[in-house]
């Protein structure tokens, strides 16, 4: 059974964006699956690499259409991936450096954010995306 899996109430309204968020949330799941069977460490680490690359390109992606939009909370909502991105990276060197497993409080900090992060942050754009495709169509 998975552990990450996408959901409806993930639909931020932006094609692209719940696109490459169904990628991180699949990279997730993987994780969380080698995790739980216990595969080896390096096996682990490929795959946490996957996701602070992917992460990194889909951050990127996301504020180039903030940008785009001319969203007002673009530059907020860019201090928030920061600080995701950041504790992505200090999980990832713990786990690097002295684990042999990943921390439950890994998993719930990927928990946490995709139902605080996505669900309540990324929706702010996918509103003023659509407000935007309204007034185009009017």
């Amino acid at each position: 059974m998975s552990y990450f899996q996408w959901s409806n109430e993930f639909d931020v309204k932006v094609g692209k964006m719940n696109d490459q968020h169904k990628v991180l949330i699949n990279i997730m799941d993987e994780l969380y699956q080698l995790t739980d069977k216990g595969e080896s460490k390096q096996l682990i680490l490929n795959k946490l690499n996957d996701l602070v690359s992917y992460t990194r390109h889909h951050f990127r992606d996301e504020e180039m259409y903030m940008d785009a939009i001319q969203f007002e909370g673009r530059e907020r909502h860019k201090i928030i991936h920061q600080h995701l991105l950041t504790e992505l990276e200090n999980h990832s060197e713990d786990f690097k450096s002295y684990r042999s497993s990943l921390s439950d409080d890994f998993f719930y900090f990927l928990k946490h954010w995709l139902t605080s992060h996505i669900k309540h942050i990324d929706i702010k754009y996918g509103h003023v995306s659509a407000d935007l495709k309204l007034a185009r169509a009017i």
